[in-house]
């Protein structure tokens, strides 16, 4: 398969449908947790630390400290829709990560260092936001 350019997930997240991820039945859409604070995400996420998720393509991660930060850094939150849909995000990233598909593979970017980095993966998984 045909690798896409590092810099375009963004616009190939906009290709897919629920239909992508299984029927409705499958399709973990609704938030489990919410929070309207910086603190309350991050405490919920510091209780994910160091717990292996799988996706549904099988790629397994961790969440680090250092993760989280990224996670509810400004730059994370200005590219989200908003403030209250990247927090719902976050305090569900767990669930969120269990029903992600890796659709398409991605090249490295070139702007960054790649010496020790075999592949980049981004996944992907919906979830309800303001009954959307």
């Amino acid at each position: 398969m045909k690798k896409e350019p590092y810099d375009s997930s963004t616009d190939k997240a906009k290709e897919l449908t629920a239909k992508d991820f299984g029927d409705e039945y499958e399709v973990m859409a609704k938030p489990i947790r919410e929070v309207h604070t910086f603190d309350d995400a991050r405490k919920i996420l510091e209780g994910m630390v160091g717990q292996p998720m799988t996706s549904r393509t099988r790629i397994i991660a961790m969440l680090s400290n250092n993760s989280i930060k990224k996670i509810l850094s400004g730059p994370a939150v200005a590219d989200s829709i908003s403030r209250d849909a990247h927090l719902m995000a976050a305090a569900n990233l767990d669930k969120l990560f269990t029903n992600a598909i890796e659709p398409w593979p991605f090249e490295l970017s070139p702007a960054k260092n790649n010496e020790n980095v075999k592949d980049v993966h981004r996944l992907y998984a919906p979830l309800e936001y303001e009954k959307r």
